[in-house]
């Protein structure tokens, strides 16, 4: 496997979050080096627009070549397939990471890439602003400038503690947290080592088991960071000490019901997600179930007895009563977990029993939602842990009903999918105006429209303007998905208006010659193409995503051309880059040609072979 494989992997094998690539990608626009490496994401919108059902005319859509190279290989080879096998093979076994340049390179890759997806929920416009304005007005910061901002004001603190105090420990494993979330790898592993090493050496005053649980923290976060880089066998070493230290505290305890402890679930979790993500299509799929429920079970066994039914597959059903009394950082945990287990039969195809997982942390996360800014009777004992912020629980459920989403669609139902879509796009678009904890009428009523199931016929799309200032790549992602699922509904013109909006919206972000760009040009070439009949329209499509596709190509030789001739080890897989984008050009050149020839029989003339 290429190395970009391999880091693409890696980057989203996040322990405590959710398991490999979400459904919804190409939130951010991204250069063509980062863009390489998330290629293997399940990106609804790259399936091929093809195999419209439409009547026979001079060009119809699925004659058009190649919106989705990798679709297109395999349908090439067995013209069967369905399309949940297309999009969902994305498991595989990463590359081992070998030498310290390798290393390197890859955690600046992985920083790059979480700073771009920390804000893709920002507009432009607020990713641009700092912290006030010339009049002293606070302004709305983005995520990634709100961690810079908590980062800043945790090395203060961090450093005017003594060296030889546990609450240097503490503060190595909040700092290392921080850098860990903002995706700074090197800066994490660094400051966490050093709080480990300063609880071994020091002899502590205090309790011990303070000491041996804090250790056995900074173990499970190295596990983690480990893992992101895809450095699978020490990720494995960290998260295994992790949790010995971890039962031999618990077991040491008097109390038997201490021996359930949400700390050993986020280790259970970490170590399913770590299965899955180095094992890839020989992964243990049994084992890392079992380590899901067991993490499921030490987050919710102190609240068994607010318990009245299970659910799929023996997943316990959490009333919003119990939810009221877990903190919001516990919820959000089982929410990850469940939406993990989701992605495990995702990855297995089985999707509507997926679906039943994700709805499972929806309807959770949506709960971590409407009771914001209400009091919570919190009973389980916390160490110190951060809540999610406000963002990060609204994104949550926006995430999920994005990989509902995409869960129909790979099954092919497409009322379903267009449904779910539609009502991320609505989330995201009420969420993206709030800027704290506010919990108004509108949201309380957002939140209950969502658990009621509309019919494709009250879609409330297109009553959905497009505030282009403040438009995130998020919503872009969203209402590009949302058109290839009422084009596979026969919804042409309603499917059509959102390409438009999603075109506008990567314009106005990545500029015109921005690579999603190009892509959403082909799929509405293959639209205006096939089922709508507009020739014309379809070659203006076609022509400018071969005028971007041959600005990337450029830009990718020019890239090569600048390396140092000496060097042997090439961290970015430059040929597979340059062959993917020069496929991208014979496709987009195919389409032309195709439209130019349905326009020469339409006006009578003779259609002579052209080259591709």
């Amino acid at each position: 496997m290429s190395m970009a494989k391999s880091i693409q992997l890696a980057a989203a094998a996040v322990a405590n979050r959710s398991l490999g690539p979400k459904g919804l990608r190409s939130h951010c626009l991204l250069n063509s080096q980062l863009r390489t490496h998330l290629k293997n994401s399940t990106r609804l919108h790259q399936i091929a627009a093809s195999n419209f059902h439409s009547s026979p005319s001079p060009c119809s859509s699925d004659s058009f070549h190649g919106l989705s190279l990798d679709e297109k290989v395999e349908a090439d080879q067995n013209s069967d397939t369905r399309i949940n096998s297309r999009i969902d093979a994305v498991v595989q076994e990463a590359e081992v990471v070998k030498t310290e340049d390798d290393k390197r390179k890859t955690r600046e890759l992985i920083a790059e890439l979480v700073r771009a997806e920390m804000l893709a929920y920002s507009s432009p416009k607020v990713n641009d602003e700092v912290n006030s304005d010339s009049k002293g007005k606070a302004q709305v910061l983005s995520p990634y400038e709100k961690q810079m901002v908590q980062l800043q004001q945790a090395f203060e603190q961090h450093f005017q503690i003594s060296v030889d105090s546990i609450e240097y420990s503490k503060s190595c494993r909040y700092v290392g947290e921080i850098h860990y979330k903002m995706g700074q790898m090197e800066q994490s592993q660094e400051i966490l080592f050093d709080g480990l090493q300063s609880l071994i050496e020091s002899d502590l005053d205090g309790d011990k088991k303070e000491v041996q649980l804090l250790k056995a923290q900074i173990m499970h976060l190295l596990g983690a960071c480990l893992a992101r880089c895809g450095e699978f066998d020490d990720a494995s070493s960290w998260y295994e000490e992790s949790l010995k230290l971890k039962q031999d505290l618990l077991r040491d305890s008097s109390d038997d019901t201490s021996r359930y402890h949400y700390e050993l679930g986020k280790t259970f979790n970490g170590l399913a997600t770590l299965e899955i993500m180095s094992g890839g299509g020989n992964a243990n799929w049994e084992k890392a179930t079992t380590l899901f429920q067991d993490a499921d079970k030490h987050y919710l066994h102190d609240f068994r007895q607010f318990q009245d039914k299970d659910t799929a597959f023996g997943w316990e059903d959490i009333s919003n009563e119990t939810v009221q009394l877990m903190s919001p950082y516990l919820v959000q945990l089982v929410v990850n977990v469940r939406s993990n287990m989701g992605e495990l039969l995702k990855q297995q195809g089985r999707h509507i029993d997926a679906v039943e997982l994700f709805q499972l942390a929806l309807d959770l996360a949506q709960m971590n939602v409407t009771r914001m800014n209400e009091p919570i009777n919190v009973e389980l004992e916390q160490f110190g842990e951060d809540e999610p912020s406000p963002e990060e629980r609204r994104n949550a459920v926006v995430d999920l009903l994005v990989t509902i989403a995409d869960c129909h669609a790979a099954y092919e139902n497409y009322d379903e999918a267009a449904a779910s879509y539609e009502q991320a796009l609505i989330s995201h678009v009420t969420f993206r105006r709030l800027t704290g904890n506010e919990r108004n009428e509108s949201t309380a009523q957002l939140i209950e429209n969502l658990n009621t199931r509309l019919p494709t016929a009250a879609m409330k799309t297109a009553s959905i303007p497009l505030d282009l200032a403040n438009a995130t790549t998020v919503e872009a992602a969203i209402r590009n998905n949302l058109a290839y699922s009422l084009t596979r509904m026969n919804q042409a013109k309603l499917a059509l208006d959102q390409y438009e909006i999603a075109l506008q919206i990567k314009r106005h972000i990545g500029g015109n010659n921005n690579f999603e760009v190009g892509r959403t040009l082909m799929e509405m070439g293959a639209l205006l193409g096939g089922p709508m009949k507009d020739l014309a329209a379809a070659l203006n499509c076609f022509k400018e995503a071969l005028h971007i596709y041959r600005l990337q190509r450029d830009e990718i030789v020019q890239a090569n051309s600048n390396r140092e001739e000496n060097s042997r080890q090439v961290f970015y897989d430059a040929d597979l880059e340059l062959g993917e984008i020069n496929e991208h050009v014979q496709n987009a050149s195919k389409n032309i040609a195709l439209i130019e020839d349905a326009l020469l029989q339409n006006k009578g003339g003779v259609s002579k072979p052209r080259r591709p």
